[in-house]
């Protein structure tokens, strides 16, 4: 089936402006631009999980790497006689962005082994405490009759680990080397996760709203550097391309029939027009 090329174009470029949320990400440079040459570059994560694995033998201690790191040069081997913070801090100098903490989970039932959540899941879960500004919160459900606590700036005094015991939780920290910016997998699943809530909020504005925001999303689009913003248009102009050369003929006809009545309509659904 033969796509006209204006209405390529136009597809295309709604593909573009509709991924615009994406734009704070591209605003953190590294982290979030330049994903085309970086799935085309050497990724050395291998060796620092490798390294991290050599400390946590070394010094008999859990250290969980993001199983998403992108490290784009090869590390050079950590001193040996480094304590185990100065190591961790060696480990997230390996690639730009990196950083680390130290987790305490819930103390096991009695006579049950403790269980650490698989490394996407751990990494997951601290990005999300980390972006948390509450100074504290208790979030209750009345269905299950359980709440869930969150206390920010716990002080970390000479007692902190009685205070962590008598609070049930291990005294024994689980290390996590992590990139405060999804990558990889962990990116891919969270644009898809904040696309679908982004669809889900738009349909509950309304149109003067919804006006103002795509004004201020391009006003952010047009703040980036000229070298972003064109890598940006790029990408999002050869998705939409792709999506449509793998479309079936059947939604694609669908798709152009919609596309058209739409535009016929100067926009409007439902006989609104601007």
């Amino acid at each position: 089936m033969t796509v006209p090329i204006h209405f390529r174009l136009a597809v295309g470029a709604i593909v573009a402006m509709g991924a615009l949320h994406t734009q704070p990400a591209l605003a953190q440079g590294p982290a979030g631009a330049g994903q085309q040459n970086r799935q085309q570059a050497e990724n050395f994560a291998p060796d620092v999980k490798a390294i991290a694995d050599d400390a946590a033998k070394r010094y008999s201690a859990t250290i969980v790497v993001d199983p998403g790191l992108f490290v784009p040069t090869k590390p050079v081997p950590l001193p040996n006689d480094w304590t185990l913070a100065q190591t961790m801090d060696g480990l997230a100098k390996m690639a730009r962005g990196l950083t680390w903490r130290r987790i305490y989970m819930a103390q096991p039932q009695a006579n049950q082994p403790a269980v650490i959540p698989p490394a996407e899941k751990l990494v997951d879960s601290v990005r999300a405490l980390d972006k948390v500004e509450n100074s504290g919160i208790v979030l209750e459900n009345p269905a299950t009759h359980q709440a869930t606590t969150y206390v920010k700036n716990w002080a970390v005094t000479a007692t902190f680990s009685n205070d962590l015991t008598t609070s049930q939780f291990s005294n024994t920290p689980i290390y996590v080397l992590y990139s405060p910016v999804p990558t990889g997998l962990a990116a891919k699943q969270r644009l898809l996760d904040l696309t679908r809530e982004s669809m889900s909020m738009m349909m509950g504005l309304n149109q003067d709203d919804l006006n103002d925001i795509v004004n201020q999303q391009m006003q952010m689009f047009m703040s980036l550097d000229p070298t972003t913003r064109a890598e940006f248009m790029g990408m999002q102009m050869r998705a939409g391309m792709a999506m449509m050369q793998s479309m079936p003929p059947d939604q694609m006809q669908a798709l152009i029939q919609q596309a058209t009545q739409i535009f016929q309509q100067g926009g409007g659904i439902g006989g609104k027009k601007p």
